[in-house]
């Protein structure tokens, strides 16, 4: 059971109240632990599973993530079980990490899903959708090429609301080698630097996405001369690693510099201060999967992003003084 519950992300006592039969625990803890079970070897035949619905065997509905972002996992995980009705479709959750187009395809021999959810960066894979498709099974890609938000877009919008506070020199965190996602938000900070004809070096440092990489980036922005008054992060959790390095520095936020996240992750209100950041409606996203899944719509869209104003952002009018920029209502 402590194995069981470490692979589940469970207590001990969790995995206890589940192969003792009791029907206290919800049906996406279940299909975690049933999960994990079987992955260790355990039949979980042999305990008295509250219901069919424990089994992921009886899943109709299945998510694939690779662990890289559980809080996006755990906001999608959420707003998919609050459309699905209680006598509804199941929902597997499904980790994917070494050789992942081997564990799909053993993963839809076996289960037979009607429908298959990805979420970055496995929703890029062209082999996962081929694979489900080969195997007759629904498939709706979160993140870019499937329903996703308007990256470039939305990246461009934030650059000119900081100009239009005051800011002429800004520098971007990007995270243009990893996804296409953050390709498509560098191209958008390009976009808007041309339009509003901001001039000097091109401050861009590449990061990979982690808080460690956004600290890195940050410190080599602060060596240009003069250092960029208001910093972007192509991801909140390299956000916060500019933070981090702003303190280093000796660099108050935002009295000294600004600074903007990027899909406004549960980290960004939880950060001293609170970032700023372009909200991603991931919960939208996942809803309009579930519904796309049952009109077997494979069409791709793109979403809308919105602003989100905290702490972490000053203005500058145009004698240099700064001035705080209101938060939105």
């Amino acid at each position: 059971m402590d194995d069981v519950a470490r692979l589940a992300g469970v207590s001990r006592k969790t995995v206890s109240r589940l192969v003792n039969g009791s029907a206290s625990v919800g049906p996406a803890t279940r299909a975690r632990i049933v999960a994990a079970m079987k992955e260790l070897g355990f039949d979980h035949r042999l305990f008295p599973l509250p219901g069919n619905a424990a089994d992921p065997a009886m899943a109709t509905l299945a998510l694939f993530h690779d662990g890289s972002d559980p809080a996006l996992a755990a906001i999608v995980e959420t707003a998919i079980l609050e459309v699905l009705a209680d006598d509804g479709p199941v929902m597997t959750p499904w980790l994917l990490r070494e050789q992942p187009l081997a564990g799909l395809k053993a993963f839809l021999e076996r289960r037979r899903p009607q429908g298959a959810i990805f979420l970055p960066p496995l929703s890029a894979r062209e082999d996962l959708a081929h694979a489900c498709a080969a195997a007759g099974t629904g498939c709706a890609r979160l993140g870019h090429p499937g329903l996703a938000c308007d990256d470039r877009t939305a990246m461009a919008q934030l650059v000119h609301w900081l100009s239009a506070e005051g800011h002429r020199r800004i520098g971007l965190v990007s995270n243009s080698d990893n996804s296409l996602s953050g390709r498509l938000r560098e191209q958008g900070f390009l976009d808007a630097i041309a339009d509003r004809r901001l001039t000097g070096p091109l401050l861009v440092v590449a990061g990979d996405g982690s808080c460690e990489s956004g600290r890195a980036a940050a410190h080599l922005l602060f060596d240009v001369s003069p250092r960029p008054s208001a910093i972007i992060a192509a991801t909140d959790e390299m956000a916060a690693g500019v933070l981090q390095a702003a303190v280093q520095a000796g660099l108050a936020v935002p009295q000294d510099l600004s600074v903007a996240g990027f899909e406004d992750m549960p980290i960004a209100a939880r950060t001293a201060p609170a970032l700023t950041s372009m909200r991603i409606p991931w919960a939208e996203i996942a809803r309009e999967a579930i519904s796309r899944l049952t009109r077997n719509d494979t069409d791709r869209h793109t979403f809308a992003a919105d602003l989100v104003v905290r702490e972490s952002v000053r203005g500058v009018d145009a004698d240099h003084a700064l001035t705080l920029v209101r938060p939105l209502a």
